[in-house]
Formats: structure tokens, C-alpha cells, sequence
């Protein structure tokens, strides 16, 4: 194994000639030949030897799976809420399709859903509302942009991009505006969204259905991990609530929601929870009481 450092980016094919063995050809792992942007200036890699060629292994510390990241922020730009998102990091860690990666530094990019499809814009069609969009940072061996996908997993290259990092993701309302979002991380804050009020509680757990199913996918995104969920009571009475995340009760949480003379949006007692998304954009809930006060259920926001 040889580590060595670069002081060039590769646009093509490259050779290393170490310790008077003779320029060798370096190729990605399975002797695939290099894409553009695999060898970047500045970065430390690990190859190793056959005897006749090196194998690229990894970059020294890059090793982080795809989207790490120190200190992220990712939120809707000021003077253009509605269609633009800014995306800083100290660091994060794109990698190509096969895991070569690179360590991107002080990163400060906006996501412009009006550029269309180009850089910074959309990878491919047109906007469309009630849409959730995803965020990602791209390389292309020189320069660290961002792409507005509606892919989680794949988006769509520009030309000349081989490296990416998933940061995020925003619902498009039905307007074709960007929901109001702060992505810290892996933790997602929204303005609280009320997904219903129900005129009576459920006793055992139930999971979201008639509407509130639709609803809660307007506002948690298919690759959301857990809900930060609110469920209140809309008199002023002591009452239990619980969250699972199947109605067989698996990951439950319990907590006593303490009535209160002050509303808080709507309700005069509260009890948060993060639910477990064991299944994904669903819950199971339930409350200790089918008592005719409504009940509302209310998500400020997700993991990812």
C-alpha cells in the first residue's frame, strides 16, 4: 500500500511512477479506468501495487458514507424563500457511484429551482408542485454546485459531475413554493403543520389513515427516519398519549399531556414525541381517552 499526495486533478488517465518501479497506470478498484475528477489536487490517496498497475483504494479520511457532514445547514434563502435554498457546511463527503470520495471544505452553494435544469438547478423536467424535491451538492473535479432532484437515491448528472452528497430535502407546496425548512444536519424543522383535529380520540394504536396519511406525507418525506409529532387535546383536561410505530405497539413512547388553561396552537394540553418511521410517511397512535373533546395531531418537522 502507498499513500501519496497530488498536486494535480485528473482529466483522464494517469500514471504514477513510485520508488523507480516506472510510470504505472492507476485505475479504479476492479481496473476500471479513472473518470475525470477521481484524482483531485490537494487530496491524500491510498493505491495499492499489483506489480503492474495501482489500484485506487480511497482518499486518506474520506471514508464516511455519502451525505457526512460537519456542521450542515441547509434553509430557504432570504431574499428568495420561495424557490431558492442555501446549503453550507464546514465539511462534507460526496463520493462517485463506486465509493471514491472527496472531502469538500467551507461549502456555501444555493439551490435555485428557477435556473431550471442546469447547475444549481433542477437535473432534469420542470418544477412541479405538491413535490417533494431533494437537495444534493455535486463535484466535478474543480468545482462543488448543488442539483434539485426528485430522486433520493440517483440524480441526474450534469455533464462533467461524478461526485454527490444527498443534504436534504424540501416539499414544494401546491403553489410551487419551498415549504418554510431548516435542515441542521440530520434534523429537519418546519413551521408546525396540523395534520387534523379529531372529534374523539382512538384507545388503541391506529395508524394514519383517512386523510391524515396524505396529509403527514405532505409534510415528512419518503426517507424521513422519525417524526417530531405533537398530539393535543383541544379542552382543558389531563390526558395520556402514545406513538408507536405499528399498531403493535413497537418503539412505543407514552407521556401524559397536562391540560392548561393557555392555548397553545389550539390546544390546551401537549405531549411531543419522535416517532419511529419503522414504515415509511406512518405512525400508529393512540390516546387513554374516546372522550368527545377533539384531539389534534400537529409535525414540527424529521430525521433523515
Amino acid at each position: 500500500l502507498v499513500k501519496v499526495g497530488t498536486s494535480l486533478t485528473n482529466t483522464g488517465s494517469l500514471t504514477l511512477d513510485c520508488d523507480g518501479l516506472g510510470a504505472r497506470n492507476v485505475l479504479r478498484p476492479g481496473a476500471a479506468a479513472l473518470l475525470a475528477g477521481d484524482w483531485v489536487a490537494g487530496q491524500t490517496y491510498l493505491v495499492y501495487d499489483d506489480g503492474t498497475q495501482f489500484i485506487l483504494l480511497t482518499k486518506d479520511k474520506d471514508v464516511a458514507v455519502v451525505a457526512s457532514a460537519r456542521s450542515l445547514l441547509v434553509f430557504n434563502n432570504t431574499g428568495t424563500p420561495n424557490s431558492k435554498m442555501d446549503i453550507t457546511a464546514d465539511e462534507v463527503v460526496l463520493k462517485t457511484s463506486d465509493g471514491v470520495a472527496y472531502l469538500a471544505s467551507a461549502v456555501s452553494v444555493t439551490a435555485d429551482m428557477s435556473l431550471g435544469v442546469a447547475v444549481n438547478g433542477l437535473d432534469a423536467g420542470t418544477e412541479a408542485g405538491d413535490t417533494w424535491y431533494y437537495l444534493w451538492l455535486i463535484y466535478n473535479g474543480t468545482t462543488v454546485a448543488s442539483l434539485i432532484s426528485t430522486s433520493a437515491t440517483a440524480p441526474t448528472f450534469p455533464t462533467g459531475y461524478t461526485h454527490k452528497a444527498l443534504v436534504g430535502q424540501v416539499r414544494n407546496d401546491n403553489s410551487s413554493n419551498f415549504v418554510v425548512t431548516r435542515i441542521v444536519d440530520r434534523r429537519v424543522f418546519i413551521a408546525t403543520q396540523t395534520l387534523a383535529a379529531r372529534s374523539t380520540g382512538v384507545t388503541s394504536y391506529t395508524l394514519l389513515t383517512g386523510g391524515l396519511d396524505t396529509e403527514f406525507a405532505k409534510f415528512v418525506p419518503p426517507n424521513a427516519k422519525t417524526a417530531f409529532v405533537l398530539i393535543g387535546r383541544t379542552s382543558n383536561s389531563d390526558f395520556g398519549a402514545a406513538v408507536a410505530s405499528d399498531t403493535s405497539g413497537n418503539f412505543e413512547q407514552l407521556q401524559a399531556g397536562t391540560g392548561t388553561v393557555t392555548t397553545f396552537n389550539g390546544m390546551n394540553g401537549v405531549a411531543f414525541f419522535e416517532a419511529v418511521l419503522k414504515t415509511a410517511q406512518t405512525f400508529a397512535w393512540k390516546v387513554d381517552s374516546t372522550a368527545a373533546a377533539g384531539y389534534k395531531l400537529q409535525c414540527t418537522g424529521y430525521t433523515f
